[in-house]
């Protein structure tokens, strides 16, 4: 072994133990003694604050190798340490430079610290309530359903304000897409009403869409390749255009925003790799297994794998009031469960920023009625949701960082608000999209 390596490597460790993956004819007692001593020097290796990728490797390998050491990572935790210290290794080779690349397109598109600091606390909702106020609530709904009366979109003004109203015939997904385009409607007369905040709309989409364009330029892929990605990676069910129909989101369009996402992810994603997308029947028929139901709310799942830290295959499970955003999310989740070093980045990051603090109910945090057992740590994310905690599955460390950034890339105005209110966590995302699978 060189002796360049310190001596509480990984390397160090695992060529230190003799037949590490074979221990068969050795006698009890001897065996007994060599594993307290593996277990020993697997502990000393996973002290180290950061760990490179080839030890990283190594340590993976002894553990799906030999299960005394498997059972022994499991039940300290191992892989979870592991995951840290690469993370904070990928962390210190790219964040920094994401970091100021994120730095420069700010003061290009929004201008010095103070101007940065004053539109990212510009609250477009205190506008919107104060539009609400002055011209008050029935005048605009009508002006609104009007305007789908004069686009066709609805025979009468009667039909049109049914579209909103379950109770009058229209379904849960109508009822919800109507209400979304209503807010939104409200907030672009807002922006109209106010020189201000149609400027600071305008630098913002501007700001979005450049980091947008810098996340893509990082990866390298052209949409020809991005949509020979899509095809080599992507399982799109049956069921999927059905849900995506049912919520507004034209098929065509949803294959168009699959391919650009294969754009942001694609240098992550395993050769070997899938990402089934689809309805709960499409993923159980896929992953031959069964799933409870989404209650309205997209998740992904993984199928059951070998390898100790991650699967080869990834699911997302469509329902509800799906859209780009969703997509991006859920597939957030899925990258993590197929790159290992895009899951340390994500959970080493975290464990960074949330260090010192301790975990709350999300439902107390946010004023949102998540379910009683959803718990988070607090910190100034951009929402709440960022901090949840999780128990690792399957050697993966789940979070949601990585999965609430990548869904902010899906739009200019959601990349410019990130980029404004907490550049650090764009840039991990950043790091982490272009961490290369790993062997």
């Amino acid at each position: 072994m060189s002796g360049t390596k310190p001596p509480s490597s990984v390397a160090w460790a695992i060529d230190a133990i003799p037949g590490a993956s074979d221990f068969k004819g050795v006698e009890r007692a001897l065996l007994s003694v060599l594993n307290d001593w593996m277990r020993g020097q697997i502990n000393r290796a996973l002290d180290a604050d950061t760990l490179e990728r080839d030890d990283y490797r190594r340590l993976i390998a002894l553990a799906e190798n030999n299960p005394m050491a498997q059972h022994h990572l499991t039940l300290t935790g191992g892989v979870g340490k592991a995951k840290v210290a690469l993370g904070e290794t990928l962390l210190n080779e790219s964040h920094a430079a994401q970091a100021a690349a994120i730095d420069r397109l700010l003061t290009e598109h929004v201008g010095n610290r103070d101007e940065q600091d004053a539109l990212a606390n510009l609250d477009p909702r205190e506008a919107t309530r104060s539009y609400v106020q002055e011209k008050g609530n029935a005048t605009i709904s009508r002006a609104f359903f009007q305007e789908l009366v004069d686009t066709g979109e609805y025979p009468t003004l009667t039909a049109a304000a049914m579209s909103v109203s379950q109770t009058h015939g229209a379904s849960p997904e109508t009822a919800r897409r109507m209400k979304r385009r209503y807010n939104d409607y409200i907030a672009e007369r807002a922006r109209e009403e106010s020189p201000d905040l149609r400027e600071a709309e305008a630098k913002t989409l501007a700001l979005g869409q450049a980091i947008i364009d810098q996340a893509k330029a990082n990866i390298g892929l052209s949409p020809r390749h991005a949509a020979q990605v899509m095809g080599r990676s992507v399982v799109s069910g049956r069921g999927a255009r059905g849900i995506a129909s049912r919520a507004g989101w034209a098929p065509k369009q949803m294959d168009q925003d699959t391919a650009e996402l294969m754009q942001l992810v694609g240098k992550a994603l395993p050769r070997d790799g899938k990402v089934v997308i689809g309805s709960k029947k499409d993923i159980e028929d896929q992953l031959q297994v069964r799933l409870p139901h989404p209650k309205g709310r997209s998740f992904q799942v993984a199928k059951p794998s070998s390898r100790a830290d991650r699967s080869e295959t990834a699911a997302v499970c469509l329902s509800g009031n799906i859209s780009k955003r969703v997509l991006f999310h859920e597939v957030g989740h899925a990258l993590e469960t197929l790159n290992p070093a895009a899951n340390a980045v994500a959970y080493a990051w975290l464990k960074r920023r949330t260090q010192g603090y301790q975990e709350q109910s999300l439902r107390e945090l946010t004023g949102i009625r998540y379910d009683r057992s959803e718990r988070a740590i607090r910190d100034e994310f951009v929402d709440a949701y960022v901090g949840k905690t999780y128990r690792p599955y399957g050697g993966v460390q789940l979070n949601e960082a990585l999965a609430m950034g990548l869904e902010r890339l899906s739009d200019p105005r959601a990349a410019g608000e990130l980029a404004l209110r907490d550049p650090d966590h764009l840039a991990m995302v950043l790091t982490a999209l272009q961490q290369e699978p790993m062997a």
